[in-house]
């Protein structure tokens, strides 16, 4: 019997030729390598986008493969690859850290002798209910929490090293990563990771959770293009908001969570007969009493209640996304953690971020179009 070749590496497997070994006697090369041999494997999509100082993700699909990158991307392997970079130091700052990717990221950073600091809101920092975060306790990983049930710890961000910042409407849950709609901005700036840093030492050390801000807005050029970034709670971020919404040459169009603020809608209906106006809120926070999402605009307005698309989950509208005169020299996108609330202005740590990049804001906007026609089926 002829000896045969173990796929796996055995050395002494025995097969008969025609039983699924290799056979000896055909005159066809014998491709059949060990795993020892292959090569390493493809790079993914998260590395094949590796460059630019700044890119943007989303949980759901957009039109357009090129300025969404890996789209439909699930937004805590995307946090994970990014921890994965760490080398010195790692803070996170979410609300909510309930994904075992994230999780595991976090614990192996650790074990490769990163420094590692976790923020995250009192309501989700109960190791007996939050099986990540009991685990990455039981790693030896301090986490500290808001102690605050009056007000969330809503921000949502990470910092890798001294150069990288990660932002984005999503909590670090498996529900929030796949089923909801989110976005999420990987950004190259030491600057803006220093004025992070800053806020996240405040809460680490100090102790300063929903400390209103002065409203000052950290600024930086990255990628060439404007970045503004508002801390809350800070009255700062809405009248970020209206001045965008004023300032519209020729379309005003939003994806928003919670809207509440009358003053926003106000903001847009002054607006109303000069600009297009469309938006999309969630239908679940549009049923709420206090949202002024759902009525009231104008005739030239349109804005629809969402129809999320997913197998499973919650199928929530999660962004706080505001976006300007796509296509333009006066294009803004703004996003981040804060929703259009009394409450992200005045109790919630929170984060707006705003850039006038031409791709991220052509990226956010093909994502709105799909979140827009998505609702127009409903």
């Amino acid at each position: 019997m002829p000896s045969g070749i173990d796929p796996w590496g055995q050395e002494d497997a025995t097969v008969e030729p025609g039983d699924g070994g290799p056979d000896l006697d055909s005159p066809e090369p014998d491709t059949t390598v060990a795993p020892k041999d292959i090569g390493p494997p493809p790079p993914t999509c998260f590395e094949q986008t590796e460059g630019p100082d700044i890119l943007p993700f989303f949980s759901k699909s957009c039109q357009d493969k090129a300025l969404c990158p890996c789209n439909p991307t699930d937004i805590g392997m995307r946090v994970a690859h990014e921890i994965d970079k760490a080398e010195k130091t790692l803070d996170i700052c979410v609300m909510e850290l309930q994904d075992f990717t994230v999780s595991d990221a976090v614990i192996a950073a650790h074990k490769r002798g990163v420094k590692v600091r976790i923020i995250v809101d009192d309501g989700y920092a109960d190791p007996a209910q939050e099986k990540a975060i009991q685990y990455i306790q039981q790693a030896g990983i301090t986490i500290q929490n808001d102690q605050d049930d009056s007000a969330l710890m809503h921000s949502k961000f990470t910092l890798v090293d001294d150069d990288l910042l990660v932002v984005s409407s999503a909590n670090y849950s498996t529900f929030d990563s796949e089923s909801n709609a989110n976005n999420l901005l990987v950004l190259r700036s030491p600057a803006l990771v220093e004025a992070f840093r800053t806020r996240f030492d405040s809460m680490w050390n100090g102790k300063a959770f929903h400390k209103k801000g002065d409203g000052t807005v950290h600024k930086d050029t990255v990628d060439g293009a404007q970045v503004e970034v508002i801390f809350g709670p800070d009255w700062a971020m809405i009248d970020r908001l209206e001045k965008a919404i004023a300032g519209a040459g020729h379309t005003i169009h939003f994806s928003i969570f919670a809207f509440t603020l009358e003053e926003v809608k106000d903001a847009m209906l002054d607006r109303c007969g000069e600009v297009e106006i469309r938006g999309v809120y969630d239908t679940e926070q549009g049923n709420d009493s206090s949202s002024v999402a759902p009525k009231g605009w104008c005739s030239g307005a349109t804005v629809l209640p969402s129809n999320v698309q997913a197998d499973w989950g919650y199928r929530k509208l999660h962004h706080k996304v505001l976006i300007i005169d796509p296509g333009t020299s006066n294009a803004w996108v703004i996003a981040g953690s804060a929703n259009w609330s009394y409450s992200a202005a005045t109790k919630n740590d929170e984060i707006m971020i705003a850039t006038n990049h031409p791709d991220i804001v052509a990226a956010f906007e093909t994502e709105f179009q799909a979140r827009f026609q998505e609702a127009q089926l409903e």
